[in-house]
């Protein structure tokens, strides 16, 4: 399933309000909450354009499916993002600002949120004991995790006092590799590799390299 390099309409992408716009915390969860099937079919459509089928990728359980899917969107967006990666709007204070600028900045951002959200229900799909969530854990707030108080997926079955609680910041992530395109920091990570605190410890074949046949 390999992305086509046709061109997509990411400049004029239907511009939505950040969901942290009433606020961080629950405020945003609610909001993303009652977006996130509206953010997922604009993405969908999108995606779709460039004959990646997002409904199939969210049916398929399997850890190589789910593997091969982010290797098609890490793929999809190094090869179609460039053109709207600007350094001017690369800055987490004016993205996680409460309120965008209208047009075609708001349209990017907008973007990287409804991203971060396929990539999230991703992993939810793989994992369906995760939820979106606020990161209320004691250790990434004494510690200053940039996570902290954000909307992301977590295991809602570890307690708020554990010591090294797994989160993935999902929309951060998204707009890391907004970043990452922006600032022409080389070739990004894969998101996979953003996944590995919640698949570490059921899926951890994914993150380790084949032996070698010689």
């Amino acid at each position: 399933m390999r992305p086509s390099r046709r061109n997509t309409p990411l400049r004029s992408y239907p511009a939505d309000m950040p969901p942290w716009r009433a606020g961080p915390g629950q405020p945003a969860l609610e909001a993303l909450l009652a977006s996130r099937l509206r953010r997922l079919q604009r993405m969908s459509e999108l995606l779709r354009s460039s004959g990646i089928d997002l409904a199939a990728a969210l049916d398929a359980a399997e850890p190589s499916a789910l593997a091969e899917t982010l290797g098609v969107i890490d793929a999809w967006s190094i090869d179609h993002w460039p053109p709207i990666a600007r350094r001017e709007w690369a800055w987490p204070e004016k993205f996680h600002a409460g309120d965008w600028p209208d047009g075609e900045q708001a349209s990017v951002y907008t973007l990287v949120v409804d991203m971060g959200v396929v990539l999230g229900e991703l992993l939810r799909r793989h994992r369906p004991g995760l939820a979106w969530a606020v990161d209320a854990y004691d250790a990434h707030g004494a510690d200053g995790v940039s996570a902290y108080g954000r909307v992301l997926v977590l295991d809602p079955a570890v307690p708020l006092g554990s010591l090294t609680p797994p989160v993935y910041d999902a929309i951060g992530e998204a707009f890391m590799r907004y970043q990452s395109l922006a600032f022409n920091d080389g070739m990004p990570g894969r998101f996979l590799d953003g996944m590995r605190p919640l698949l570490w410890d059921t899926d951890r074949h994914l993150f380790v390299d084949p032996p070698s046949p010689h």
